[in-house]
């Protein structure tokens, strides 16, 4: 198996050859080789989403006033599982877009390893470029903390998100509502059934990397935004 990316983040070009040339890709791509067990069995590509949390950094602060209520649209790049069935194996699970790590929390506190990424966070989802390559999460942000609140940067629960394909081929996750409590400065996390209204028919293609047993988490807000 090979990969090669064109080094360009909004490149919309995705594309799979099977059976590939080795002769052809290995002086260019990055090239593993793959033993299986069996011989037999079918190959398949599942797009999936991030391994770890995601923080998004919109490239414009936001100040979310008491009582106001937002909805962002975030883009981000999707995992490419492969595997076979015969015995069911992961063969691979990587980065379509290899994103750079953070560390969010407290330097010498409580905080955990994420990925970071810049993104446009568009209120407006005709705003926001669609790219086979990456999911499309809404984000709900709602003020109840009686003052106002600065974003900067917002820790995303992907690991714990399931993703869908609309009719037109893209990609969304479940909608992420954050509530924002004045009491003790909490964050109320709901993750939605589903994607956003927005989403044509979708179906879902991968379901969560780590299950919770509740669609509702209360955290920290310094553990969500900063």
């Amino acid at each position: 198996m090979a990969r090669e990316s064109a080094g360009d983040l909004l490149d919309d070009v995705v594309a799979v050859d099977c059976p590939a040339d080795p002769d052809a890709v290995e002086p260019r791509g990055e090239l593993v080789r793959i033993a299986p067990a069996t011989p037999r069995g079918v190959l398949a590509i599942t797009p999936k989403l991030a391994d770890r949390p995601v923080v998004a950094r919109p490239e414009t602060t936001f100040r979310l006033l008491p009582g106001a209520q937002i909805d962002l649209f975030v883009s981000t790049p999707v995992w490419l599982e492969v595997g076979i069935d015969e015995p069911p194996q992961t063969i691979l699970d990587e980065a379509s877009w290899r994103l750079s790590d953070t560390w969010f929390g407290a330097v010498t506190g409580p905080g955990e390893l994420c990925y970071a990424i810049h993104t446009a966070a568009r209120l407006r989802l005709e705003n926001l470029p669609v790219l086979p390559h990456r999911a499309v999460t809404k984000v709900r942000l709602e003020n109840r903390a009686g003052e106002t609140v600065s974003l900067e940067r917002l820790n995303l629960p992907f690991p714990h998100l399931s993703l869908y394909a609309d009719a037109g081929g893209h990609l969304w996750t479940q909608v992420v509502s954050v509530r924002l409590e004045a009491a003790d400065k909490l964050a109320e996390v709901d993750l939605g059934e589903g994607p956003p209204g927005e989403a044509r028919e979708p179906k879902r293609v991968a379901g969560p990397r780590l299950v919770v047993h509740r669609n509702i988490l209360v955290r920290a807000k310094s553990a969500m935004l900063d």
